[in-house]
């Protein structure tokens, strides 16, 4: 009876264990982020203060679906989920970027691409929280 039992508790280590070491399940990105962004575009310099929200409508498998709203518009967004607690992207303004997830409740988003005001290089970075 002492072997089963052991037998047992080392199966349920294995088990803890493995998902530990596997990284667990992917944290929940759904839902509708709100915040604020600064550009630091190479015409214009730093403006920071703009509003926008970052909606991620479908995770699964690692992958994630959604879009960023600026304004009235609407940009697709794709990516995929790292083991950091972080989501690569790409969206329909040819932004290339990382969403980090800060405590369970905090989106800090960091991207680079081509603004579309004035034609320039672009880098952005914002903190979004999750809307109630």
């Amino acid at each position: 009876m002492k072997k089963i039992g052991a037998l047992v508790v080392m199966i349920g280590c294995f088990m803890i264990c493995g998902k530990a070491l596997a990284g667990g399940s992917a944290p929940n990105f759904a839902g509708t982020w709100m915040g604020e962004y600064c550009t630091m575009s190479s015409k214009e310099g730093l403006r920071c203060g703009k509003p926008m929200e970052i909606v991620i409508d479908e995770q699964q498998k690692g992958l994630v679906r959604g879009y960023i709203k600026i304004g009235d518009k609407a940009y697709p967004l794709s990516g995929t989920i790292s083991e950091n607690r972080t989501i690569s992207y790409t969206d329909a303004l040819a932004s290339v970027g990382v969403l980090r997830l800060v405590g369970g409740k905090v989106l800090q988003m960091k991207a680079v691409n081509r603004c579309v005001a004035g034609n320039a290089e672009c880098a952005h970075s914002g903190t979004f929280r999750r809307k109630k």
